[in-house]
């Protein structure tokens, strides 16, 4: 299961140009490349966390690829990177 998951992660972490796969380059695609990059740290968390004890627990598979689990994951992954960045810093 694990071979098949690292294939599913190349596939996953592989971005094209053209993601609506119409044949063009249009502001379509634009959005989806920052919905890629958005929900990625989300995307690596549950495929190392799919077919482990933890991911079993919680119910989080290939399935949650993308989804609400990978969403959440990668707003807290966001969150904390913007705080880690910019929340120790004032100004004035």
């Amino acid at each position: 299961m694990h071979d098949d998951l690292g294939g599913l992660l190349f596939r996953r972490l592989q971005v094209r140009a053209d993601m609506t796969g119409d044949g063009m380059v249009t502001i379509s695609d634009v959005v989806l490349w920052l919905q890629w990059l958005f929900l990625l740290p989300g995307d690596a968390a549950v495929l190392a966390m799919a077919g482990t004890p933890v991911g079993t627990f919680f119910e989080v598979g290939r399935h949650s690829l993308g989804g609400n689990v990978s969403l959440g994951l990668s707003a807290v992954f966001w969150g904390l990177l913007w705080i880690a960045l910019f929340g120790g810093r004032r100004r004035g």
